[in-house]
């Protein structure tokens, strides 16, 4: 797995090629990667920027699963991340019930 932000001197210059990556083929992925890095990624422990940065890496029918609960990373880490994106999309869920 490849770290190509590990050349940003920052993390929010690494931003607009997050933001590319964000983009996915799976819709729901694209928001829900979309908008963690809109509005958490600068917030989060480097350990965290790295997991985010580490699942963008993964093909979409895998992160998916991941996602959605179905399938565990190894890396604790991002199972961590993992769990709050689910959190984070339940939590949206509940304003538009």
């Amino acid at each position: 797995m490849t770290n190509d932000t590990a050349t940003y001197k920052t993390p929010a210059e690494a931003i607009p090629r997050l933001k590319w990556q964000c983009r996915r083929g799976v819709k729901e992925l694209d928001i829900i990667m979309s908008h963690y890095l809109e509005y958490s990624f600068l917030d989060a422990p480097a350990s965290e920027q790295k997991a985010f940065r580490e699942l963008l890496q993964i093909e979409d029918p895998i992160l998916f699963q991941l996602v959605v609960g179905k399938e565990k990373s190894l890396d604790a880490e991002q199972n961590k991340l993992l769990a709050l994106l689910r959190t984070a999309i339940m939590d949206r869920n509940k304003k538009y019930s």
